[in-house]
């Protein structure tokens, strides 16, 4: 049975001036079922505020996971993930690049060699070269968007897709 709320190791670090570095929730696990209920319980900055901020997206953590009914939160993600993510995208752009030039080489050597092979190779006006290159550009724009948005439908993961999905339908 799925928990309804899942926290594995939250951790988070209060940084200021006069108290230096101070932790709360440091490594905190909890699991709660359906029918359960819990209270939070101890001292001073032990992390039940901060366990709440975090459940809403109003705090960052430094570490762990929590997931809601199964699901994990996209509001936590970190500017790091983004920036993976982003590099992760930019080689996949760079490598359906790569193929569409290839195939965009083969393609117009192979429009020449037919003409040559014809006879017609002086009959082919600059304009149907350029109408040739226009098509190529807009297969390789079409092929590096369908690649940025599936590469983004996947990213979002399958617990998000999960709650978007049960939103949409």
């Amino acid at each position: 049975m799925t928990a309804v709320l899942q926290i594995d190791g939250l951790q988070k670090t209060y940084h200021s001036m006069r108290s230096g570095h101070r932790r709360a929730g440091d490594g905190m696990d909890m699991a709660v079922e359906a029918g359960q209920v819990h209270g939070f319980l101890g001292p001073d900055g032990s992390g039940k505020t901060t366990t709440l901020r975090a459940l809403l997206g109003l705090v960052r953590t430094d570490g762990g996971q929590m997931r809601l009914f199964g699901m994990m939160n996209l509001l936590l993600w970190r500017p790091k993930r983004l920036r993976v993510l982003a590099t992760k995208l930019g080689t996949a752009l760079a490598g359906v690049l790569t193929i569409c030039a290839d195939y965009l080489l083969v393609w117009t050597g192979a429009f020449w060699l037919i003409a040559r092979y014809r006879g017609q190779l002086g009959e082919l006006t600059p304009g149907v070269w350029q109408s040739l290159a226009l098509t190529g550009a807009r297969a390789t724009a079409l092929a590096l968007a369908a690649t940025a948005v599936g590469f983004a439908l996947a990213s979002i993961g399958r617990h998000t897709a999960m709650a978007l999905g049960v939103a949409v339908g």
